[in-house]
């Protein structure tokens, strides 16, 4: 590209030249007019795409155009973390379509990877109804015209960089920069959060000068060092898509190809340096020193103001979890409180019912001795027919009494039960012989308690 010459304009003409060659392939290989009509609707809608491609100011900041994603601020409706899903969703399916990405995040409940497995099986169903020889030749004209461009559907980008790395370590060795696997936006995402420069290679094993950059400068240990403790890194093969893509969004013209990026204030990522060709590992190492000198303090000054914002985050919710403990405590302290005095409530209203119903058992008790005293036949006086009883009772008194001989056991156990305290149900027993009374009709002379006869309550 000729020194002052606009980048969008060497892009345009380069594609135009490159139409005009594969126009000439497509006839070659027998595509027919078919192929060539594609062909140059394919390039027509590519060389219109990329005139609103990024063009880069004086102050090399990406205006990134290449999508409605890429204009879109915050909202009330999309915060910074919907924005960047919003972002990731189009980095992964290509769809320019911003309300089309929009419904299909909303459907799965943002969550990036469902609403991309959803959006590539509904594009799956769709070419798969297409049906007949049109669509054949379609696919074949498509197919063919496709195989010079990557899509973004082509792969994963973790796999794509998983790869990467496996190649570059077969080439070059082990010693290398710890590259993050994922795609440029993810990286960049991660460089925001860790607040870090992002160092992007973009790899073409095409270039004559690659292989030298690779063992001379990337990959031995003081560069890789180098940017492992300054840096965080992110690399791709211009031949895969994601590679393809960032180097269009970067505006690289040669390779290899090195960009310092950040994010800016206003929520877009500016270049702070670039470098394309061969360049040695004391140069590299300069011009990256020099970004972290001009531009370190600031990212630096971010990181603190953010790491204070952080702490005084924690501060708040260690705080609010500390009162709000307080005031569980408190809760739980006058749910104890209120349950100890429920508890005690209850207990002395039992206890009262309890007393009550001793009182009341105590005055039928006593209501029913002065019945059965009532109902007593008077104590007759000493002579002809009469019989001396003694009882024992439970604690051990006795009670000494003459009856008629011709009196039942009946008298005798009423008398009893209204000269004792205890209030339980009892038998009549004679020791010698060992006898209990059961049957309250017999007279006394007919159980042989006559003339006289010793007994002892025993309780049942």
């Amino acid at each position: 590209m000729y020194k002052g010459e606009n980048l969008v304009d060497f892009k345009l003409n380069s594609l135009v030249k490159s139409r005009e060659r594969l126009l000439g392939i497509g006839v070659a290989f027998g595509a027919g007019a078919l192929t060539g009509i594609l062909l140059t609707k394919y390039f027509s809608r590519r060389t219109h795409s990329n005139s609103r491609s990024l063009s880069i100011n004086s102050t090399t900041e990406i205006r990134r155009r290449t999508s409605p994603m890429e204009e879109i601020q915050p909202t009330p409706e999309l915060d910074d973390e919907k924005s960047e899903s919003l972002a990731l969703f189009y980095s992964q399916t290509g769809e320019e379509d911003s309300q089309k990405s929009l419904q299909s995040l909303r459907e799965n409940n943002w969550n990036v990877d469902a609403a991309v497995k959803a959006y590539k099986d509904s594009k799956s169903r769709a070419s798969g109804n297409n049906r007949g020889w049109i669509s054949s030749i379609w696919n074949f004209s498509w197919n063919f015209v496709t195989s010079f461009f990557p899509s973004p559907n082509d792969a994963d980008p973790a796999v794509l960089a998983s790869r990467f790395i496996t190649e570059i370590e077969r080439q070059f060795g082990n010693t290398h920069p710890n590259f993050v696997q994922g795609s440029f936006l993810q990286a960049a995402q991660q460089a925001k959060r860790d607040f870090k420069f992002l160092v992007v290679y973009i790899h073409s094993s095409m270039h004559h000068e690659t292989a030298s950059f690779c063992s001379e400068t990337l990959c031995t240990e003081v560069i890789s060092e180098f940017l492992n403790e300054n840096f965080l890194c992110w690399a791709a093969n211009i031949n895969n898509p994601e590679g393809y893509k960032t180097s269009n969004l970067l505006g690289a013209s040669s390779y290899p190809f090195i960009a310092v990026v950040t994010h800016n204030t206003i929520g877009g990522m500016t270049i702070m340096d670039r470098i394309e060709g061969n360049i040695q590992a004391e140069p590299l190492m300069l011009r990256l020193s020099i970004v972290l000198e001009n531009h370190g303090p600031a990212l630096l000054q971010a990181r603190f103001e953010n790491e204070e914002r952080e702490t005084n985050r924690r501060i708040r919710e260690e705080q609010d979890q500390a009162y709000n403990q307080a005031l569980r405590e408190d809760q739980e302290r006058h749910q104890k409180a209120q349950e100890d005095e429920r508890k005690e409530r209850e207990a002395k209203e039992a206890a009262e019912r309890e007393d009550q119903l001793r009182k009341r058992k105590a005055e039928e008790k006593q209501k029913r001795k002065e019945r059965l005293r009532a109902s007593l036949p008077s104590e007759p006086e000493t002579g002809d027919g009469i019989s001396n009883l003694v009882v024992r009772l439970t604690d051990g008194s006795r009670l000494q009494r003459r009856f008629k001989k011709t009196d039942t056991l009946k008298i005798v156990f009423d008398y009893v039960e209204c000269n004792q305290e205890y209030d339980g149900e009892f038998d009549l027993v004679t020791n010698f012989p060992r006898k209990i009374f059961t049957d309250r009709s017999l007279s006394l002379e007919e159980a042989g308690l006559y003339p006289h006869a010793s007994l002892f309550v025993q309780e049942k």
